[in-house]
């Protein structure tokens, strides 16, 4: 949710705005679409929630949305 605030926290005028979502990947700022696909290395369970292993980082199977072959 935005504040409708800039970074210096002065109030911006109605308008339409857009926005972007980035990551950094080594040490590089790189546009994120929100999607992202890889190899299933493993699958774990942690505590109750299975989680997968996808090119070496942990996701909970709750935020993937589809496995194909």
């Amino acid at each position: 949710v935005w504040s409708g605030r800039n970074s210096d926290g002065i109030m911006m005028p109605d308008g339409e705005y857009l926005y972007g979502i980035y990551t950094v990947e080594n040490g590089q700022i790189v546009a994120n679409t929100g999607v992202k696909s890889g190899v299933v290395e493993a699958v774990k369970f942690l505590g109750n929630e299975l989680y997968l292993l996808i090119n070496g980082e942990m996701y909970p199977y709750s935020v993937v949305n589809e496995i194909s072959a």
